[in-house]
């Protein structure tokens, strides 16, 4: 997993910066995605006296590849959904924007690119049937083709790009990364989009979520992760990826050395009890973080089975 917390691994340099900003994206006016409103056939062609090529449930998510008004004025829409291809009147179903949608390759692997166009760009990396990435941007280019650009910052390997609709499908396996907050300010704001400026409800430090969904982007200071929390993991909404220890777990269980003079306290706070303060250079291990707006803490053990919370330096 590539994690924020590549810039922890040493404890002596880090730096935490908090600015949340808008994270913008391309939009494009043709429909790229929709739901069923009910179960409806999928057909091969864009009539009913085609064949039956699949079916869909309500709300199954749809690709949409391409829109064709057929000689009795029926409008209909070329979709792809998680295992066929085929179409859909646009009547039976609901179009919604496709940023963060999660897809993948519909064959074994397709090539992500650097532009919107397979002529004009070169690759930037591949995207193979066995991962997923979230859609963070829709385009279509001057030959009408439909492309989207995608992105994973939760898995290893998977490049930011550009990626012909028609090679992808929506995804039958979804991102479900269980974790918890690792914010202890004031209640850390739930927003409704990836943008993180319109909070509808709240979450506390040592919240469990589960990280459903992700959004990055150039323009963005760090990644957004929509989440779903509370009673039983019904809510849903998003958050800055750093408030969440899944950000920073690959430094979990790393061992590194802090000098002379640091000193462990009983909790992450600077007047609570000191456990040890230590004369020389000493390995420590991590086994947690905590921060607000002004702090960043981890929680470390030594060798010795000393344990304790360690302020991170020039906090």
């Amino acid at each position: 997993m590539k994690k924020i917390s590549a810039i922890l691994l040493s404890i002596f340099t880090f730096v935490f910066v908090i600015a949340l900003s808008d994270a913008k994206a391309s939009a494009a006016s043709e429909p790229f995605f929709a739901r069923t409103l009910s179960a409806e056939n999928i057909y091969k062609g864009a009539t009913v006296k085609y064949a039956v090529a699949g079916t869909a449930k309500a709300s199954d998510e749809l690709l949409i590849l391409s829109s064709f008004q057929n000689s009795g004025g029926e409008s209909w829409y070329r979709v792809r959904s998680k295992t066929v291809t085929g179409w859909v009147p646009s009547s039976k179903l609901k179009v919604y924007g496709i940023n963060a949608l999660e897809v993948t390759s519909s064959g074994k692997s397709t090539v992500i690119l650097k532009g919107a166009d397979a002529a004009s760009y070169s690759p930037a990396g591949t995207l193979s049937s066995f991962e997923t990435a979230f859609v963070i941007g829709s385009f279509v280019n001057k030959k009408g083709e439909k492309w989207v650009r995608v992105t994973n910052f939760l898995i290893e390997g998977i490049e930011t790009g550009w990626v012909k609709l028609d090679d992808l499908k929506p995804s039958a396996a979804k991102t479900s990364i269980s974790t918890k907050i690792i914010y202890g300010g004031a209640p850390l704001g739930v927003s409704a989009t990836a943008k993180l400026d319109d909070a509808k409800d709240y979450v506390k430090y040592g919240n469990a979520v589960k990280i459903i969904g992700g959004y990055d982007s150039e323009e963005s200071d760090f990644p957004s992760v929509r989440i779903a929390y509370g009673k039983n993991f019904s809510k849903t909404g998003w958050i800055g990826y750093v408030f969440t220890q899944d950000a920073y777990a690959d430094a979990i269980g790393e061992s590194v050395a802090v000098p002379a003079g640091s000193v462990l306290k009983s909790s992450a706070t600077d007047n609570s009890r000191t456990v040890a303060s230590f004369k020389k250079d000493t390995i420590i291990t991590i086994h947690d973080m905590y921060f607000t707006v002004s702090d960043f803490w981890f929680q470390v053990s030594t060798s010795s089975g000393v344990k304790g919370w360690l302020k991170a330096p020039g906090e």
